[in-house]
């Protein structure tokens, strides 16, 4: 059954922060590290966090991690350096040199991925945090940090265009919507380079003219992040589908089928879930 219940995202942080996080937040739960060969960038190595402040409809994790039960499986506990070294082991093995530090939302227990990220740096690796946006959004550390982070790209992460298709996706009260692009702009403003920033959009539940509202307001922010927006479009597996079907969330299967504006070309799928 699908709750009908939106969650504040805040408040779910800090109860999903409970489950994932020991010994101060030095430790973080792990799904895996290592390489996958099914992800869209089959040329890194991911460091996959448990624990999000979201419940997306179509994550394949949702039904799995970190509901509130009595036994939520919620993965294994390493420090950064633990975590370091088993990047390290899969790079061996794989030859890549590109990490993605993901999840689940990284950005809970950022002190740790804040320490993992140094490390990594520091040894050479190409840096990714991918991150749903919402608490950079509200805590200035996280932006001082990931500006202090050179090198580091962030990619950030809008799940939706409209409130409604927000709340039905994510789980999360419609307030947060607008948290990615508060990322975003909050980032530009620290000074970190629009070079680094990423914005990925999920197309496959909105009306693609309210996806081009969205990438028009990241323009507004900066024009070369609007430039650079990577489509994300979604796999169809069977959690997906039966929630579609029970009417949570409606799907457009194809939608690269309509017109952009006149100067604005639909972002090419990159990232399929």
């Amino acid at each position: 059954m699908v709750s009908k219940k939106y969650y504040d995202a805040l408040k779910e942080t800090e109860r999903v922060a409970r489950l994932v996080l020991r010994d101060g937040g030095l430790k973080r739960a792990y799904r895996m590290i290592g390489h996958y060969k099914f992800y869209y960038d089959k040329e890194s190595i991911l460091a996959t966090m448990s624990g999000c402040n979201m419940r997306c409809s179509y994550c394949l994790w949702e039904d799995k991690y970190l509901w509130p039960r009595k036994r939520a499986k919620v993965g294994e506990f390493l420090s950064p350096e633990e975590a370091f070294k088993r990047v390290e082991k899969a790079s061996g093995e794989h030859g890549y040199r590109r990490v993605r530090i993901t999840g689940g939302e990284p950005t809970i227990g950022w002190k740790h991925t804040r320490r993992l990220a140094r490390l990594l740096l520091d040894a050479g690796y190409e840096v990714v945090l991918e991150t749903n946006g919402i608490l950079p959004a509200y805590r200035d550390d996280i932006v001082d940090d990931i500006a202090g982070l050179d090198g580091m790209q962030v990619r950030v992460s809008i799940k939706a265009s409209t409130p409604r298709s927000f709340r039905l996706i994510t789980g999360v009260e419609s307030k947060y919507m607008h948290a990615p692009l508060e990322t975003v702009k909050r980032l530009v403003r620290r000074g970190v380079d629009p070079e680094r920033i990423r914005v990925a959009i999920m197309l496959s539940f909105d009306d693609p003219r309210d996806v081009i509202r969205t990438v028009l307001l990241l323009k507004e922010i900066d024009e070369r992040i609007a430039e650079n927006v990577e489509g994300e479009i979604m796999y169809f597996y069977w959690p997906t589908i039966w929630r579609a079907e029970k009417g949570v969330i409606k799907i457009n299967p194809k939608p690269f089928d309509y017109p952009w504006e006149d100067d604005h070309e639909i972002p090419e799928p990159y990232y399929v879930f």
